[in-house]
C-alpha cells in the first residue's frame, strides 16, 4: 500500500501548511490543487488571528558569514517582486558612514550584497528614508559626520534623491528644479507619483512642516492646511500610509528647548496624528489628533522605533523604556524572554479602519497652516531646536 501526503487528514495538513514559509511557498502550495488551495487559506486565516492576538510572537536569528555590517541609523524598506528586505547606509558606533546596498532574501533567509558597477552613487549617510515606488525605490535625505573627532563632530544633511532601479541593479540621481529641505531623521511615503515628506531635524531645528516631491515633474512643493493645530515639530518617528487620502504620525523625539520644560534632556512622544491629504486639492489638507482609547497599553515613550503597516494593524518595535519601578502592560510581549531584550515591546497601534472613524465620529479636527515656499527653507511654525 502506497501512501503520501494526501493522505494526511486536513487537519494534519492545516497544521503543516502554518509552519510553512508565507513569503512564497504558501503561493505555491495554494497552486497544487483545489484542497491545497482551501487548507492554504485556513492557514493564513489562522496565522492572521493569531497575530491579531499578541500573544505567538516569537524571535529567530538568522546569523550567516555573508551579512551585513553591524550598523544603527540604516534605511531598510520592503521590496514586493523579490520578496526581500533591501537595506542601504547606515553608520556605526564611531559615526563611520555607509552607501552599500544589501538584500535580505525573506524566503532563504539569507543576506546578499548588491554590488552597484557605475555610477552615481548616493553619499554615504544615515537616518535617511526609503520607500518603495513601484518596483524601485527612492533614497531621500540624511546625516553624516564630517569630522571624527568626538569633541568636533559637525554633522552634514543631505538633500540628495535617489531612485535605485531594481531590475538594472543601479542608481539614478533625482535633480529637482527647486531647493528641496536637507533633512535627517524625517518619514516619507509614496503615493501615486509623489512622495510625502514630514518632520526630521535639520542642524539645530526639529521640524512639523510637511513636504511633497512630485516625482515626475522633479519638483518639491508645500501643503497648505485649513486647520490651526498640528503636531510638534519632532524627528525619529514612524510615518504610515493607510489609503490615498489619509496617512499616520507616531511618536518621535523633540528638541532640548521644550523638553528643559518636562526636566528632562530629551524626551520622546507617544501622540498619534491624522494627516488628511488630497494631493490634487494643495489648500485643504488637515491635521487630526488621534484619542487612543487603550492608552494604557499604548508605548510610553517611542522614538528611533520601527514601525510598519500589517493589514489595518500598525506595528511599532523597539524604544519603548520600562523599569521594576515603572512596569506596564504591552499589547504584546516577544516570547523570548532574554534580558537583552526585556525593555523592547511590540504594540499593535490600532486598526487603520477604526482610528478613521474615531476621527469622523470626534469631531476634534487638528492641523496647521504653512505656505507656499519657493526655496523651502524657512518654515512658517515654531521650530524646536534639537542636537542629533
Amino acid at each position: 500500500m502506497t501512501t503520501s501526503i494526501n493522505c494526511l487528514p486536513d487537519q494534519a495538513l492545516l497544521y503543516v501548511f502554518t509552519f510553512i514559509n508565507h513569503y512564497d511557498a504558501l503561493d505555491s502550495i495554494r497552486m497544487v490543487c483545489r484542497r491545497w488551495n482551501f487548507l492554504a487559506d485556513k492557514a493564513i486565516g489562522i496565522m492572521r488571528r493569531a497575530f491579531l492576538r499578541c500573544d505567538q510572537f516569537q524571535w529567530h536569528a538568522y546569523n550567516h558569514f555573508d551579512s551585513v555590517t553591524s550598523r544603527y541609523y540604516h534605511s531598510t524598506c520592503y521590496h514586493e517582486s523579490s520578496r526581500s528586505m533591501l537595506v542601504f547606509g547606515g553608520c556605526s558606533i564611531s559615526y563611520t558612514v555607509f552607501n552599500d546596498l544589501w538584500k535580505f532574501d525573506l524566503s532563504s533567509r539569507k543576506w546578499s550584497r548588491i554590488i552597484i558597477k557605475s555610477s552615481p552613487l548616493p553619499s554615504p549617510k544615515a537616518l535617511a528614508t526609503f520607500v518603495g515606488y513601484g518596483d524601485d525605490v527612492i533614497l531621500y535625505g540624511g546625516f553624516s559626520k564630517l569630522c571624527p573627532n568626538p569633541l568636533r563632530r559637525i554633522s552634514k544633511y543631505y538633500d540628495e534623491l535617489h531612485l535605485f532601479k531594481f531590475d538594472e541593479q543601479k542608481w539614478i540621481e533625482l535633480l529637482a528644479e527647486n531647493d528641496g529641505p536637507k533633512l535627517a531623521g524625517h518619514s516619507a511615503v509614496v503615493v501615486d507619483d509623489s512622495m510625502i515628506v514630514f518632520g526630521g531635524v535639520s542642524g539645530e531645528f526639529s521640524s512639523n512642516r510637511t513636504y511633497v516631491f512630485d516625482i515626475k515633474k522633479l519638483r518639491w512643493w508645500c501643503p497648505n492646511f485649513i486647520t490651526s493645530e498640528y503636531p510638534q515639530p519632532r524627528c525619529n518617528h514612524s510615518q504610515a500610509l493607510l489609503d490615498h487620502k489619509h496617512l499616520l504620525i507616531f511618536g518621535g523625539s523633540v528638541g532640548p528647548s521644550e523638553a528643559s520644560n518636562s526636566g528632562c534632556r530629551n524626551y520622546a512622544l507617544n501622540d498619534l496624528w491624522l494627516l488628511k491629504f488630497d494631493l490634487k486639492r494643495k489648500d485643504e489638507w488637515q491635521w487630526t489628533k488621534i484619542k487612543i482609547l487603550n492608552q494604557e497599553v499604548s508605548a510610553w515613550q517611542i522614538w528611533l522605533h520601527a514601525a510598519c503597516n500589517v493589514g489595518n494593524n500598525i506595528v511599532a518595535f523597539g524604544s519603548d523604556y520600562f523599569s521594576a519601578s515603572n512596569t506596564r502592560k504591552t499589547a504584546g510581549i516577544s516570547s523570548n524572554s532574554s534580558e537583552k531584550l526585556r525593555h523592547k515591546s511590540i504594540e499593535v497601534l490600532g486598526d487603520g479602519k477604526d482610528l478613521l472613524q474615531n476621527c469622523c465620529k470626534s469631531g476634534i479636527v487638528a492641523g496647521c497652516s504653512s505656505e507656499m515656499e519657493p526655496r523651502l527653507e524657512a518654515s512658517n511654525v515654531p521650530q524646536v531646536a534639537r542636537t542629533l
